[in-house]
């Protein structure tokens, strides 16, 4: 199985793909908004990249590194990150659809294996597109906008108790592990519907309709609940958050329902498979 896996993963990393999925994290990043300045005009991250030399940036916590790390992660990303993540499996997945290939392919091993590496492939493979080119942002940025240790004595505190540590090295390591497991759960829906269906047009659009419709939702949830109790349990679940991972009290809820979730599309895949098998 590890060796099917492999080679699935390898499929949907196929170095255009996988440099294109890379490029657009980048520049969807860099054009998320940062910050607001007192002209009422909304700086992208890219913009304040430019003029950090020019800002006095330790009088300012929004001007942080991890601050503007957190703001690339932008509403333009959120939106697209389906299609971002999963354009490689989704080519694979239709190409292969069109020869009758998977046929071939669970022919020679079992069906549940089949599955298995089939979702697990996707998943993994749309997770370290999205934590790999997420990860570079930040990098990035890294030289550009002062670290928590460079802030005042209750900026420090502040900061380090807004993003759980002031240690940077900690952080990156938190931040890629949680952008990694988003990835993931961005590719499931895609994942999900490639059980059914095989036209690519609509494997790449519906699953971003999705997304903007739970983003919408959830904050709407969020905003009517914020002061009686659901809005703990709200936010637990709110997956957005998810790149915040280990960062933050309700971490294990979103890891539990993301893999909840990858074992669910695995079984839905085993049972597709098992019903279109040939005799």
């Amino acid at each position: 199985m590890i060796k099917s896996l492999s080679t699935e993963i390898k499929k949907n990393l196929y170095l255009p793909y996988f440099v294109a999925g890379i490029f657009l994290v980048l520049s969807l990043g860099f054009m998320s908004d940062a910050v607001r300045g007192i002209d009422g005009k909304s700086y992208s991250v890219f913009e304040l990249l430019t003029l950090s030399k020019k800002l006095r940036l330790t009088s300012n916590t929004d001007f942080a590194w991890v601050a503007v790390w957190k703001k690339s992660f932008g509403k333009w990303l959120k939106l697209i990150i389906p299609v971002v993540v999963s354009s490689g499996f989704v080519l694979n997945h239709t190409e292969e659809k069109k020869k009758d290939y998977s046929y071939f392919l669970y022919s020679r091993e079992s069906r549940f294996r089949f599955a298995v590496t089939k979702v697990l492939g996707a998943a993994i493979s749309a997770g370290m597109i999205f934590s790999i080119g997420y990860l570079l942002v930040g990098l990035i940025l890294l030289p550009f906008f002062p670290k928590i240790g460079e802030f005042s004595r209750d900026n420090i505190q502040f900061l380090e108790y807004i993003y759980g540590t002031g240690n940077t090295r900690v952080y990156i390591i938190k931040i890629f592990l949680g952008s990694f497991m988003y990835g993931i759960y961005a590719s499931l829906f895609t994942v999900f519907l490639s059980a059914f269906i095989s036209d690519r047009y609509i494997l790449l659009s519906i699953p971003v309709l999705f997304q903007y419709a739970v983003d919408v939702s959830v904050t709407k949830l969020f905003i009517e609940n914020m002061d009686n109790k659901y809005a703990d349990v709200i936010q637990a679940f709110d997956m957005n958050n998810m790149i915040n991972a280990f960062s933050h009290k309700y971490w294990w809820h979103e890891f539990a329902g993301v893999w909840f979730l990858v074992v669910l599309i695995i079984l839905v895949h085993y049972l597709a498979v098992k019903k279109e098998a040939r005799p």
